[in-house]
């Protein structure tokens, strides 16, 4: 994307201030709009997969603020498009929910993260089923088994003999707070 817009910007450059201060209009057609709905997906879940791993979240904190960046200029794509407004509309809220996701990462809210990825995540679930055909994004499958592979392994060995049961009881309760982020 970057490339082909550093062409244009120099070819453009002749009507100067006028050009500077013109919105840009798009008119995304559904293809082009699924892709922005995978963005916004990975730009979310992909952090969360780091924690799933065990990234602590003070590592994560430089790629959450690349990443939040990223949504909003996903955002403003998408307030200045104007085709398909009904899923437009849908990915806006879904950007907003995105970026609530990754601000209760980043700010280590457990009660936050739990709401923001329950909204998130449901609202992924109702635009993939009525916008794209139900279409999942691979980094959504890719968290969600993850997830389940840490909660068999933490079910697994909280009932490991009693003398290892102790101590991965510590470890079982710092891993799920990092598997439901």
């Amino acid at each position: 994307m970057g490339l082909s817009g550093c062409g244009q910007t120099k070819s453009s450059h002749s009507s100067a201030a006028s050009s500077s201060t013109k919105l840009v209009m798009h008119k995304y057609t559904t293809a082009q709009l699924q892709s922005r709905y995978d963005q916004i997906c990975n730009l979310t879940v992909r952090p969360l997969l780091k924690l799933v791993y065990g990234t602590s979240v003070d590592d994560l904190k430089p790629t959450l603020k690349r990443n939040q960046t990223k949504l909003e200029h996903l955002a403003l794509e998408l307030k200045n498009n104007s085709s398909n407004t009904a899923t437009t509309q849908a990915l806006s809220g879904y950007v907003t929910d995105a970026e609530a996701v990754l601000k209760a990462v980043s700010d280590n809210n457990q009660t936050e993260f739990n709401a923001a990825t329950k909204k998130f995540f449901k609202k992924s679930s109702n635009i993939a089923k009525s916008n794209f055909s139900g279409h999942t994004p691979q980094s959504l499958i890719t968290y969600s088994q993850a997830v389940q592979s840490a909660a068999k392994a933490n079910s697994s060995s909280s009932s490991s003999s009693s003398s290892s049961t102790t101590s991965s009881s510590s470890s079982t309760t710092s891993s799920s707070s990092h598997s439901s982020k």
